[in-house]
């Protein structure tokens, strides 16, 4: 792909780079001189920047976090560790560049965005109901309402990096938006074993 030597992979990787860095009115030409390929050999992979915009998408959305199965021990460990890493995965130039796709090109993030927040809402949900059933969250809560939010609210964290996050490292963003909400879902167990499962996290 591209010049001798540069991969179709390695190529989505930097263009996804570019978008990231620059937004998504980075021309085919800018990203053909930034890369140093010509267009035509662009134009040989890619039916047009669409195409392109739908490889990088793929190749974000690849590299999110695995969603792991609980032991009913570790479901606060994993409700937590789940929503960290997410923010994480996505924190700054990930999450502006899924606000453009949405903006620019929804179709696309119908086609591959939508489908991954359905299965991430669908795995907490479960999180959340099995956590309900061993009292450790509150029962008086509607979860479809505060799962839908609470994602919300962590992508609006994770993409907010024009501020808070030039003074404060990410881990401690998380912990004074994020973790603060949950803990209002929680029962006193489930904030004691939320507590145990951050403090096992932060030795590692």
């Amino acid at each position: 792909m591209a010049r001798k030597g540069l991969a179709k992979e390695v190529f989505i990787q930097r263009a996804l780079d570019i978008f990231m860095e620059n937004g998504l009115r980075t021309t085919m030409d800018e990203i053909s001189h930034q890369i140093r390929v010509s267009k035509r050999t662009i134009y040989e992979q890619f039916e047009d920047k669409t195409d392109l915009v739908r490889a990088c998408l793929a190749c974000l959305l690849r590299n999110r976090p695995d969603l792991v199965v609980p032991k009913k021990e570790r479901l606060m460990e994993c409700m937590y560790n789940s929503l960290y890493a997410n923010m994480m995965a996505f924190f700054g130039k990930p999450s502006r560049f899924l606000i453009q796709v949405q903006r620019h090109y929804p179709d696309l993030y119908s086609e591959q965005v939508n489908p991954v927040i359905a299965r991430v809402k669908e795995y907490l949900l479960a999180l959340i109901r099995e956590s309900m059933d061993n009292g450790y969250m509150r029962t008086d809560i509607q979860t479809d309402v505060m799962l839908s939010y609470m994602l919300k609210y962590v992508f609006l964290v994770a993409s907010d990096s024009e501020t808070m996050f030039f003074k404060y490292p990410p881990a401690e963003i998380f912990h004074n938006t994020i973790y603060p909400a949950m803990r209002g879902m929680l029962t006193n167990e489930g904030v004691r074993r939320m507590d145990k499962a951050i403090k096992e996290a932060s030795k590692k």
